[in-house]
């Protein structure tokens, strides 16, 4: 009787045996609030970097509020937005958008909003999950814009809070 065994990917091993390669996890947050007015990419990301938080991989990176993945595979996007609602606003939203050419924007992928009247200032919430299939770190990016944001409300952030945050999990190779 024979064996075959199939092997994708072995990275390198550690004292403590071999090391995991095929997962990505990381998680970013607003640094502080998003106050303007209208529709605008969000800008403002830092990675969470409290005493216990980590990330597994080579890890996500940022410019101008464009994301982009660290190698191929299937991702698992996670946005939770936090609003305050101060002034009376039916309608504020977050949407997620994504470039297969690295620039050219497609309509909301993921789409979330809240509404209030305005008669207290009111923190509400909502998230946004999509799968994302990157076939190439070079041109498939995503960012995440406010939609509909009237005066005196905002997109909360914090530098010592996750608030407004995105997790990005690598689940498995491209498709």
């Amino acid at each position: 009787m024979s064996s075959k065994l199939l092997v994708d990917y072995i990275e390198g091993r550690t004292s403590s045996g071999w090391t995991d390669s095929n997962y990505e996890l990381d998680q970013w947050r607003l640094d502080a609030n998003d106050t303007t007015n209208g529709n605008h990419t969000l800008t403002n990301w830092e990675r969470t970097d409290d005493a216990t938080s980590t990330k597994i991989g080579t890890g996500m990176s940022v410019s101008s509020g464009i994301f982009s993945f660290p190698r191929t595979g299937t991702y698992l996007v996670t946005l939770n937005a936090v609003f305050i609602i101060a002034t009376a606003d039916a309608f504020a939203a977050i949407e997620c958008l994504v470039a297969t050419d690295g620039s050219s924007f497609n309509d909301a992928t993921a789409y979330a909003s809240v509404g209030g009247d305005g008669s207290t200032d009111s923190y509400m919430s909502a998230t946004i999950q999509f799968i994302f299939n990157c076939t190439n770190t070079s041109t498939h990016v995503v960012s995440f814009k406010t939609n509909s944001i009237h005066n005196d409300n905002s997109v909360v952030g914090n530098t010592g809070y996750n608030y407004t945050h995105v997790t990005f999990e690598r689940k498995g190779p491209s498709q």
